[in-house]
């Protein structure tokens, strides 16, 4: 439990036992409302780039005085289950009532139901029986939004053109939409006879894109308002996951819903677990996870570990074999109990792009391997999430959180402490694996899996929806570079980037080489040299920036050591939302991550520093 402001969140699981629905509650400190909210997000890349502006809105009604409930849908988010599965659209409505039915079972006598995009078709299609309705930017039709899923994926996200489904499949950015969940969308629709009772309803329409059949369906029914909304195209049609929140929509939305709800108020009693089993295996193994809260900035994480240990069991049995099948006359050794920690990439909260870190950890718990998705200050569910602009990436503070949960997860203590001290593994994707890199040379992790790696060096300009003040005066730069070796590398990093515009293939080559600045081949060599095992998986234009910085003698120097390995994937595109290639990938990271878990625990010191013990 953690307070933002004048405001209580309380994560964790709720509804059915055996398909656990996550969820985050957002209650006034005094415990009391006057009415409840529960906020039904889009689908796929929509649902996390509104991640931050329904966080907003949750936040602000409940420092109104009305409790909100944020979930996610059966098989998204954080909740049980994926969207492969059959029956998703059933599912997707089934969840949105039971959300609704846990805010009547908290205390709630009325309870609104805030939907945006497709979640605002689902609100009214679930027949939850709200009192109220807030249908934001809604989809006419579930056909509309798979329309609109089809040109962003065509337009944005593929880098070559992929070869046509013949399955009756949709991709979308990040999503893959199975034939049967095409034909369920297409009968889901916005139509007036699901509104016919209800006693008030808000209709938000875009002010640039306003959608008439909307409109058209609803116009006339008693009870509902029509109304235009600005800020949309920044909210939801924006590239390199630079989403900006709409206050103007936001702050519409808290009048209306505080106007709506009863002057009394009573006490809230949400249900809701730490932890929850999301996944039971036929071997008898559970998969549990559970929330966390690390270090003296209580970073929230989720943690997924398994439970009944027969992965890992058949894993070290496996490993036995072998040795002796290898005639290797040595006891096999267990081996290191092994956490991956997932960082953030750019604004992308715990789930990771496309939901790649649930995926990951749910995979790698079934052989055992523990996972832990970190959401830094300022982002996802934590505690320090600020109003707008939004979250800063690229910085010092995402380095000292995940460093803060690299140390915790390899302590003995810092989880729980139930599996000792062991290795670490970090993976990172963009601006993630940036960070990956730099913590990496200070806490020696037992590897490092770099995932579309951009910008190589320590010290460079912080990026975000933010204004930024003005850089420093030229000569202050130097002064303070001059004084700190981290700075110094950076400004070398700086020259040598103005030279190679000059001399570009045979300069960074010698860089490279001798370890000039905060190279490629510097940064890797680093990492390698410390004893860290470093998967670098690139598309083209990555490939294309590592190369440029690598040189061909560090390169051939690097692979020999036997811990470097290179990735290169043509049709990969930047933040893995190619459903096929990204499943690629999610292989390569699970096959060389459970190579390092099986390796024998070596009698070496201590490589983790002792952290504080995490807040509970």
């Amino acid at each position: 439990m953690t307070a933002v402001t004048d405001v209580v969140m309380t994560a964790g699981w709720f509804g059915p036992a055996d398909r656990p629905l996550y969820g985050v509650w957002h209650l006034p400190t005094s415990g009391v409302a006057r009415s409840a909210v529960v906020i039904a997000p889009s689908l796929g890349l929509e649902l996390d780039l509104g991640h931050r502006s329904l966080r907003v809105l949750a936040d602000r009604l409940a420092a109104h005085g009305i409790a909100a409930l944020r979930f996610d849908y059966d098989g998204t988010g954080d909740s049980a289950g994926d969207d492969t599965e059959a029956g998703r659209v059933e599912a997707w409505l089934a969840s949105l009532r039971e959300a609704v039915a846990a805010a009547r079972a908290a205390g709630a006598g009325h309870v609104t139901v805030v939907g945006l995009r497709v979640g605002a078709t689902f609100a009214v299609a679930s027949r939850s029986r709200a009192d109220a309705y807030v249908l934001w930017d809604a989809c006419a039709t579930g056909k509309s939004y798979l329309r609109q899923e089809s040109v962003m994926f065509a337009l944005n996200v593929s880098t070559s053109r992929p070869e046509p489904r013949t399955d009756g499949s949709v991709d979308g950015p990040g999503s893959v939409y199975t034939a049967e969940t095409v034909a369920d969308l297409g009968a889901v629709a916005l139509r007036a006879d699901d509104l016919v009772g209800s006693p008030a309803t808000l209709v938000l329409i875009r002010d640039d894109k306003p959608d008439n059949r909307t409109t058209k369906a609803l116009v006339g029914v008693a009870g509902v308002e029509i109304e235009a909304c600005a800020g949309q195209a920044a909210l939801l049609e924006v590239s390199g996951f630079i989403s900006r929140v709409p206050l103007g929509t936001v702050g519409r939305i808290v009048d209306w819903v505080s106007a709506q709800a009863p002057a009394g108020a009573g006490p809230m009693t949400p249900s809701i677990e730490p932890s929850a089993v999301v996944e039971l295996r036929p071997d008898g193994t559970s998969i549990l996870e559970s929330v966390q809260s690390l270090g003296p900035h209580q970073l929230f994480a989720i943690l997924t570990e398994p439970v009944g240990h027969e992965a890992q069991d058949a894993r070290q049995s496996r490993n036995a074999r072998e040795s002796r099948n290898a005639g290797d006359a040595r006891d096999a050794v267990a081996p290191a109990p092994v956490t991956v920690v997932f960082s953030n990439s750019a604004t992308t909260y715990h789930v990771g792009s496309a939901r790649s870190w649930v995926e990951l950890s749910r995979r790698l718990a079934r052989e055992g391997v523990r996972g832990l998705r970190v959401d830094q200050r300022d982002l996802g569910d934590g505690p320090e999430v600020d109003e707008p602009p939004g979250p800063v990436y690229y910085n010092g503070e995402s380095l000292e959180d995940l460093r803060a949960a690299a140390e915790i997860a390899g302590s003995a203590t810092g989880l729980g402490g139930s599996h000792g001290e062991g290795d670490v593994v970090l993976v990172g994707l963009c601006s993630g694996s940036w960070s990956s890199a730099v913590v990496a040379q200070d806490v020696q992790p037992a590897g490092v899996l770099l995932l579309n790696p951009w910008i190589w060096h320590r010290d460079v300009e912080p990026v975000g929806p933010v204004a930024y003040p003005q850089r420093e005066v030229f000569t202050a730069r130097v002064s303070r570079a001059l004084t700190d070796r981290h700075r110094l590398r950076a400004l070398g990093a700086r020259v040598l980037s103005w030279v190679w515009a000059m001399r570009p293939d045979f300069l960074w080559r010698v860089a490279a080489t001798l370890h000039l600045g905060d190279t490629t081949g510097a940064t890797v060599g680093r990492l390698v040299e410390r004893g860290s095992h470093v998967t670098i998986v690139m598309g083209p234009r990555e490939s294309q920036i590592f190369r440029r910085g690598l040189g061909y003698a560090q390169e051939r120097r690097l692979a020999r050591s036997g811990r470097l390995h290179l990735v290169e994937r043509p049709a990969l595109d930047h933040g893995m939302l190619h459903s096929r290639e990204r499943e690629v990938v999610l292989d390569q990271v699970v096959a060389d991550v459970l190579a390092l878990a099986a390796r024998p625990l070596e009698p070496t010191p201590a490589r983790h520093p002792t952290p504080a013990p995490a807040t509970p």
